[in-house]
């Protein structure tokens, strides 16, 4: 069989139909896309975003449903500042979300009006 023409038949048939055999979303996940919880909508872009002012309408952090959520929060931070003055607050927001720990899966920044904001991402432990 090999050497006719009709070496195809040699493998299984198969249907011309393709079939997805991954999960929607699984793509972005592998590539760190993981979409976020955003705990900061209706913020404004001014400084004085603290840790006491986070919303709290995405998760009840006295209740375990946070297990397994992806969060995305912010705080804000100066170029004389550094980031390193928006990481308490950071912690802060992730204890209050995630009170039994979690995962930190991506940190960026991103200009705003007077300095820039620290973004993180990050998953409650299950």
């Amino acid at each position: 069989m090999a050497d006719s023409l009709n070496f195809h038949k040699m493998h299984v048939d198969c249907s011309d139909e393709a079939v997805d055999t991954y999960e929607p979303g699984l793509i972005d996940k592998l590539l760190g896309k993981e979409k976020g919880v955003d705990t900061y909508d209706g913020d404004t872009n001014d400084s004085s975003t603290a840790a006491a002012n986070v919303p709290v309408s995405a998760v009840d952090a006295s209740q375990d449903d946070s297990a397994g959520i992806t969060f995305n929060i912010r705080e804000p931070f100066t170029a004389t500042g550094g980031p390193q003055s928006a990481l308490n607050g950071l912690f802060a927001q992730m204890i209050h979300y995630c009170p039994k720990g979690w995962e930190k899966k991506k940190e960026w920044a991103e200009p705003s009006e007077g300095g820039y904001f620290l973004y993180y991402q990050f998953r409650c432990a299950e």
